[in-house]
């Protein structure tokens, strides 16, 4: 909270959250990131169609299907050969990914996010690709699906957002507040400006009986906000947020000393 204007006859003090409103957008995209991952860039099922139109011409096409059943569609021209990507994530934890191999390209039949037993399926894949390409067979149809493993991506990523719901409630209701002590009018006129509301509050200057601190002990350091005491005993929080002992200080003088 700051000193904007400070008369004979006004005091201004204003309070941006800022911390708050650049954790609120880093919150925000994180999880639109995380969903952006699991929704749109995972592919959760892949069908590669081949066919031999001549002894040394084979064209495939493999279509990618995502978790809002968008469907890449791609073409693979001379395949030569097909083969395990093997990835080990951490101790003991594999990534198994199928390759299809051309001379100036690959082609990932599925991401890279199943482990355990699917080591042998993706064998099991790239040997029937490669014997296609081997024995002069004029088509091949071949599936893959891991909906098991992009299930458990979309557990976390909903499990995540809900744990990260009230640090996103938190950021969004932060109000921003001007406060104008105004001698002319004798009134204090509260203004608390939030993402989609603005409320404002006023009091007689006569009404205020006491300026005083709240403090509050976090971790292993203590803040503090202003408060006012009224005449009719209600409390009126000037602003939300916890600053420092000091800038709470010098804005209590400050009051304190205008009234």
């Amino acid at each position: 909270m700051k000193i904007l204007t400070k008369t004979d006859e006004q005091l201004v003090l204003q309070h941006k959250p800022i911390i708050q409103w650049c954790g609120l957008i880093q919150i925000l995209a994180f999880v639109s990131y995380l969903w952006y991952s699991v929704i749109l860039g995972t592919n959760v099922a892949t069908k590669l169609s081949c066919n031999r139109f001549s002894e040394n011409q084979v064209d495939c096409k493999l279509e990618r299907l995502n978790t809002v059943a968008s469907i890449e569609t791609l073409k693979i021209f001379s395949p030569q050969a097909a083969k395990i990507v093997k990835e080990e994530v951490r101790s003991n934890y594999y990534h198994y990914q199928v390759l299809i191999l051309t001379s100036s390209s690959e082609y990932s039949l599925l991401p890279p996010i199943s482990s355990g037993d699917e080591e042998p399926k993706n064998q099991q894949v790239a040997d029937q690709i490669n014997q296609f390409i081997a024995n002069k067979k004029n088509t091949l149809e071949i599936t893959q699906e891991q909906w098991k493993a992009v299930s458990l991506n979309i557990a976390f990523a909903l499990i995540t957002t809900l744990i990260l719901t009230p640090s996103i409630a938190y950021c969004v209701i932060a109000p921003m507040t001007k406060c104008t002590f105004d001698k002319k009018v004798n009134k204090l006129i509260i203004k608390r400006k939030r993402i989609f509301n603005q409320k404002t509050f006023e009091y007689p200057l006569n009404n205020i009986e006491q300026v005083h601190i709240q403090p509050y002990f976090k971790s292993h350091f203590q803040v503090a906000r202003l408060a006012l005491m009224l005449t009719s005993q209600e409390e009126v929080i000037l602003h939300h947020n916890y600053l420092s002992n000091k800038d709470v200080r010098d804005l209590l003088e400050s009051i304190k000393s205008f009234i």
